[in-house]
């Protein structure tokens, strides 16, 4: 179908067997290059590929012709995929047509009926199939103008376009609103359907086993009806008994002991082979120094207001958070299952902030390693904070990585950070220049 200042005119190229495909190719490229500016406007990718196989078929005088329809061919559904979405459930050519109200003359014309139809023509050569054939053509030509126009009026206008039927109007998705925040709102569930919040209620992995006792047999019953019994102490894997000789203030050996110290720890022990629960338990006294006056604990006996968890123990959770995705109340349940360790909730969350200041001199020294290399890549990633974003740098070499947060992409704090640095600067970021001229 050519459309010329409103007019429409259909041109038809039939072969009758395999052996007139060349003449009919031909045809069409001389129909098509009589248009001084033209501009070829298809759906998909097939009318291309098939034009580049026949190429080789055709005479080389053709080629050129050729060559241009496929550079100012445009494959609308390429444009279609990420620009606009429609409310069906595929991009196909039928539905988005239908959808904008466009209906073909035979209600089942479909590509494969099309093949059906020309199967049963060289059986047959009946003419009602070959009209069939001819007009299932020109309402596919018609469809597509009727899809391009529908989108250029999205593009004429920012405002909300009324598609031209009842289904509704277009809404750049600009003006739709986001969700300000990416994690998920505590609230209650509204169910489409009533029963699915009973089958959401019955969805859990021990439901039958907990409230379905029909056919369980009487030692089954016992078994999950029984109360859990107590834990007992968990006892100790190393007791250290430590004893002072000086005071630690004046170091004088005057010393006399007071009421009994005993300090427990809970900690993870890494081996080559895995891991285990380690507890140490620390026995000592409060001194009194009989010259200063003094009152102190021995070292190396944790002080009372130390935390009773060691590091071990803290840097197994926050690995499991970090690295591994799991949030901390689920680390606190793997706590429970693996190792037979109830941390409270408040306790594992500070976890984090006690590792960031046992971690924080390090920092210095991989920021100092990575400037003195030769290379160093640089890109920045967005955040979703509470109520705002912020942006994360991260600088990396072959065998360190160090992060930074910062309230913007800005990158002027990087030249005096990387007034130090001679090697070779990589750097992913797609907005301002790493150093402002």
């Amino acid at each position: 179908m050519v459309v010329s200042e409103g007019r429409e005119i259909f041109h038809s190229f039939w072969a009758d067997d395999e052996s007139q495909e060349p003449d009919i190719f031909s045809q069409f490229v001389e129909a098509v290059c009589q248009w001084a500016d033209f501009r070829i406007l298809h759906y998909g990718r097939y009318e291309t590929v098939a034009l580049n196989r026949m190429k080789t078929r055709l005479p080389e005088s053709l080629h050129a012709k050729i060559d241009a329809i496929l550079e100012r061919a445009t494959n609308v559904l390429s444009l279609i995929h990420p620009h606009v979405y429609f409310p069906i459930y595929s991009n196909g050519l039928k539905d988005i047509g239908r959808f904008l109200g466009f209906e073909w003359t035979h209600e089942n014309a479909t590509g494969l009926q099309a093949i059906v139809w020309r199967k049963n023509w060289n059986k047959t050569n009946a003419p009602d199939i070959k009209a069939q054939l001819l007009q299932y053509n020109h309402d596919d030509c018609r469809a597509l103008k009727h899809v391009v126009e529908s989108i250029g009026g999205l593009i004429s206008s920012d405002a909300p376009t009324p598609l031209g039927h009842a289904r509704g109007a277009a809404i750049n998705t600009a003006d739709l609103r986001t969700s300000s925040r990416r994690s998920h709102r505590f609230r209650k569930i509204e169910w489409a359907l009533p029963g699915l919040d009973v089958v959401n209620r019955s969805a859990y992995f021990d439901y039958q086993r907990h409230k379905i006792f029909a056919l369980a047999s009487k030692a089954a019953k016992r078994v999950l009806t029984k109360a859990t019994p107590r834990r007992s102490r968990i006892k100790p894997n190393k007791v250290l008994q430590i004893e002072a000789k000086k005071c630690v203030s004046c170091g004088s050996r005057k010393i006399s002991q007071l009421r009994p110290v005993k300090r427990r720890v809970i900690d993870l022990k890494f081996f080559s082979g895995g891991v285990k629960k380690w507890i140490t338990v620390y026995l000592s006294w409060n001194y009194k120094c009989m010259k200063c006056g003094d009152l102190f604990v021995p070292e190396g006996v944790p002080s009372g207001w130390a935390p009773k968890y060691g590091q071990g123990l803290a840097t197994w959770c926050v690995y499991n958070n970090l690295v591994c995705g799991q949030n901390m109340l689920r680390v606190r349940r793997a706590l429970n299952d693996i190792f037979d360790l109830d941390v409270p909730q408040p306790t594992i969350f500070r976890f984090k902030s006690s590792l960031r200041e046992t971690l924080q001199p390090i920092y210095g020294r991989i920021l100092a390693h990575l400037l003195k290399g030769s290379l160093l890549h640089i890109d920045e990633t967005e955040v979703k904070l509470r109520g705002c974003k912020g942006y994360v740098w991260v600088f990396a070499s072959m065998d360190a990585v160090y992060f930074e947060y910062r309230d913007s992409r800005k990158a002027q704090f990087l030249g005096p950070l990387l007034e130090e640095f001679q090697g070779v600067l990589i750097s992913y970021s797609s907005g301002e220049p790493i150093f402002p001229r």
